[in-house]
């Protein structure tokens, strides 16, 4: 899940950045290549912290759908699915609407 959300963010921060520059749109492989740039920074690398809480999530939320596996964390002594939830609800508020300002920002930068 974790990749799926990473390339999520960059899809979406690519399609806003060629929405503006709209001769960019065949340069993808320029702006992956070379060395690591500001834009680059903001759109590639920090997704990752707004993508954690939200695999977590998926995660989770995949094994309680799981009879046995549901079962099994019930059984064990520590938070429940609720709880555990609630907690990565509490840090995805931060850090989802914080990527995507960021990665916004990235995708607002011209290629060199």
């Amino acid at each position: 899940m974790f990749p799926l959300s990473v390339f999520a963010y960059f899809q979406i921060f690519w399609a806003m950045h060629v929405l503006i520059y709209l001769h960019d749109s065949g340069r993808l492989v320029d702006f992956l290549g070379g060395s690591l740039t500001l834009p680059q920074f903001l759109t590639l690398v920090f997704p990752v912290f707004g993508a954690i809480p939200v695999a977590l999530m998926a995660g989770n939320t995949l094994l309680w759908i799981i009879p046995w596996a549901r079962q099994a964390q019930a059984e064990k002594k520590g938070p429940c699915f609720a709880q555990r939830h609630a907690e990565l609800m509490k840090i995805a508020r931060i850090l989802v609407p914080l990527t995507l300002a960021v990665g916004t920002i990235g995708a607002l930068f011209p290629l060199a």
